[in-house]
């Protein structure tokens, strides 16, 4: 299943059709909602097909994009309760737990979704998995991209099925150097040369604005506020959050740690709180359709993931100008340097408590990481989105 498309480019203006999941939450949803703007302003006619409807950054598209529901093929209520119990039983044998549910899902219901009609000039699955998977089966283009937005071998990706869906496209696109680097030495990827990286684009002058609209808790000089921002997933270690909140909380720290998510993890934070006695100091904030104003307002922004695709939260921190602690995980190096623009932690609940403390008490270490943020002028704006409308419009990422 290779590709065998002629490759055009489609000139000064293209047909683009965007296809995701959903936009419920998540740094990819956020980034991709800021990147649409920038093609419609090149010119760009831009469709978007979304699996599951109904995400809160559906209000955030322009009115210009002709959003949809990707189809499926009718089937009596009978016929697909079946074929989900079916794909239930299937999916925990054990046989098959090694394999990634998104793969697993689509062997399962590819069948079930119709292929477009209409022609597109670039059509991009914007997310590994059922998005890259639908594109590659169901879309008829001249151009076909698929954008990796997390590191799909630490997710237990197989590696022959995603080398198979790969080789589809003329372009694979990931969020940082570092993760490109990571793929083109993988066996994921049959032809190294289509990767392209396209930092998570983040538009600063609309988070600024949208950081002002309301004041989400009041401040003190006794109580620190401190807040993280993603999907309620193991990927972005909460089990090493909430060990990193008992120690603030048995060192004597007055803190508040605002958890802005949300995701199957829910009820397990929940739990843990309670058993930890940590009812008060963090606390499940739910998903906000605005997380901003808890960044700009939080004493320090801390991010504990595992691993990322890029880390867009770490990337609105530094807009905000926010001091930052981040664990290690790799690509965190293509945004941060240790106690230059923020303070980079091991991977564990005391190294991340001591990182806290740290900047809570050496005012000259968080002073100096404000200063640096401010000089810096984020030109990623506009660097990320003209490599965007290039690869778009001209089939390559730069002049």
């Amino acid at each position: 299943m290779e590709n065998k498309r002629k490759i055009k480019s489609p000139g000064k203006t293209a047909k683009v059709l965007f296809v995701i999941d959903s936009l419920t939450c998540g740094g990819g949803e956020k980034s991709l909602t800021s990147a649409i703007p920038f093609l419609l302003s090149a010119g760009c006619e831009v469709s978007l097909g979304i699996d599951v409807r109904g995400g809160v950054f559906e209000q955030l598209l322009p009115p210009e994009v002709n959003v949809f529901t990707l189809p499926r093929k009718k089937e009596n209520r009978i016929t697909g309760i079946l074929r989900r119990v079916v794909y239930g039983m299937k999916y925990w044998m054990p046989w098959n737990r090694n394999m990634h549910r998104a793969e697993f899902f689509w062997q399962s219901f590819a069948g079930s979704y119709q292929k477009l009609h209409d022609y597109y000039d670039v059509a991009i699955g914007y997310q590994q998995g059922l998005s890259t998977y639908f594109v590659a089966d169901k879309v008829s283009a001249s151009r076909k991209i698929c954008w990796i937005n997390g590191d799909i071998e630490a997710s237990r990706h197989l590696k022959g099925y995603c080398r198979k869906y790969y080789a589809e496209f003329d372009n694979v696109v990931t969020p940082s150097e570092i993760l490109l680097g990571k793929m083109a030495k993988s066996e994921f990827i049959k032809y190294p040369e289509r990767l392209v990286c396209i930092n998570d684009i983040i538009n600063p002058e609309v988070i600024g604005s949208l950081s002002h609209e309301f004041t989400p808790f009041e401040k003190s000089a006794s109580c620190v506020h401190l807040t993280t921002v993603g999907r309620l997933v193991k990927e972005k270690g909460y089990n090493l959050l909430m060990d990193a909140a008992e120690i603030l909380r048995n060192s004597g720290v007055e803190f508040q740690w605002h958890i802005i998510g949300t995701g199957p993890l829910k009820e397990e934070l929940g739990k843990s709180i309670a058993d930890k006695s940590l009812n008060g100091f963090v606390i499940l904030e739910g998903l906000q359709t605005n997380p901003y104003p808890y960044i700009a307002n939080c004493d320090i922004y801390v991010q504990t993931s595992i691993h990322e695709g890029f880390g867009i939260t770490v990337g609105e921190a530094k807009v905000l100008h926010k001091p930052i602690v981040c664990t290690n995980f790799p690509v965190v190096y293509d945004q941060l340097e240790d106690h230059v623009n923020g303070v980079i932690v091991g991977m564990n609940g005391v190294s991340i408590a001591d990182g806290i403390k740290e900047l809570l008490s050496d005012n000259s270490l968080r002073e100096r990481l404000i200063l640096n943020l401010r000089q810096d002028n984020n030109a990623s704006t506009t660097t990320e989105s003209l490599k965007l409308q290039n690869l778009i419009l001209n089939g390559k990422s730069s002049d």
